[in-house]
């Protein structure tokens, strides 16, 4: 009777690097993040990154990518009021299941897939993206009218607005 492969707390490490990097690349939890009303988007992200990672250390013999789909639909759903149709919590759990095969089933682990999530850095989803600071060609609706007194707003032309826009350059 063979004793089934443990990883090691490195491949654990390894792990935890990459799925961190593939819920980044995730369209729709960025834009879940950015969207989210009360602003507590980064710290919802966080939660979901921190869950699939515990979930994996206890279920990474036979984890179950409809069971994982089922659980990113629902966190979506109830987090950030978003109802997934674009089937990226299928393609999301498929790609967690394999960064899983390929770092916590195997000695050595292959690092192929997470040499590929290193590819392009993203921001990382957990820092706000409504904390941006905003740069001085950000537009200003006050910049764009004026009220007279009698309450009307008189709206800049465009060719006013283009060359004073172009000022800025």
């Amino acid at each position: 009777m063979s004793t089934p492969f443990t990883p090691t707390p490195e491949a654990f490490e390894l792990f935890q690097t990459g799925l961190t990097l593939l819920l980044n690349r995730w369209m729709a939890l960025r834009l879940a993040v950015e969207h989210c009303e009360d602003g507590s988007g980064p710290e919802k992200a966080n939660m979901i990154i921190s869950e699939t990672f515990g979930w994996f250390t206890e279920y990474y013999r036979d984890a179950d990518e409809a069971e994982l789909a089922e659980y990113f639909a629902e966190v979506m759903s109830e987090d950030f009021h978003c109802t997934l149709e674009d089937g990226s919590d299928v393609e999301i759990a498929q790609a967690a299941i394999r960064l899983c095969n390929e770092v916590l089933k195997v000695s050595p682990p292959q690092t192929t897939f997470m040499e590929y999530l290193q590819t392009e850095p993203l921001a990382p989803i957990t820092q706000s993206v409504l904390q941006e600071e905003p740069t001085e060609h950000d537009y200003n609706p006050e910049e764009a009218h004026v009220v007279d007194d009698d309450g009307f707003v008189t709206v800049e032309s465009r060719t006013d607005r283009k060359n004073r826009m172009k000022g800025r350059d």
